[in-house]
């Protein structure tokens, strides 16, 4: 049996380990096979062109998120191997303060700030990573802020999103070098 989707069709998937649900419209084309002697199949990609995914860390955190636009399911065979290629955006404005040089003229403006969080492989248990984007944000302010954060460690990464999304604010960038310490009145 072969159909294709139509644009605005749903897909609602339940994450197992309390990690939420996405919902989103979309479409796609699939063919599904069953027979007496053999087990149900199905294969085809469905592309989400709209949704949400509601992120639950256990009982702590529910947080809706967009789905962005152009994420995929695909299945091969067994419907249970079906693998994902999705990023949810959360949306927030905050002030750069913890992430700029104290004393910055940068460091008491409020600038927009997506999370992102992207669920790669299999579906029912994805790789999750994550990222930051600084959207309509000056140059200057976005080479600043990243040069602060490493966005290559996935800790990182995986602190700043949390706290980007519970706190509403940058979790702050500690400067460890001994040219921004202070060391009078340090006895050795």
């Amino acid at each position: 049996l072969r159909f294709k989707d139509q644009p605005d069709a749903e897909v609602e998937v339940f994450f197992p380990n309390q990690l939420g649900n996405l919902q989103g419209s979309g479409s796609g084309n699939f063919l599904m096979g069953m027979t007496p002697t053999t087990p149900f199949t199905l294969s085809g990609i469905f592309t989400v062109t709209k949704g949400y995914f509601l992120f639950q860390l256990k009982n702590y955190l529910r947080l809706p998120m967009s789905l962005k636009e152009g994420g995929t399911i695909s299945w091969t065979g067994d419907p249970v191997n079906a693998t994902i290629s999705m990023s949810a955006v959360y949306k927030t404005k905050v002030l750069l303060k913890g992430v700029v040089p104290p004393g910055s003229e940068h460091e008491n403006i409020r600038v927009p700030v997506e999370s992102v969080i992207r669920l790669n492989g299999k579906l029912m248990n994805p790789e999750i990573s994550f990222g930051l984007n600084l959207p309509n944000v000056d140059e200057n302010i976005k080479s600043e802020v990243f040069a602060t954060i490493d966005t290559n460690n996935m800790t990182t990464m995986a602190e700043q999103t949390f706290y980007l999304m519970m706190m509403e604010q940058f979790k702050p960038v500690i400067n460890t070098s001994l040219a921004s310490m202070d060391m009078r009145g340090t006895a050795f």
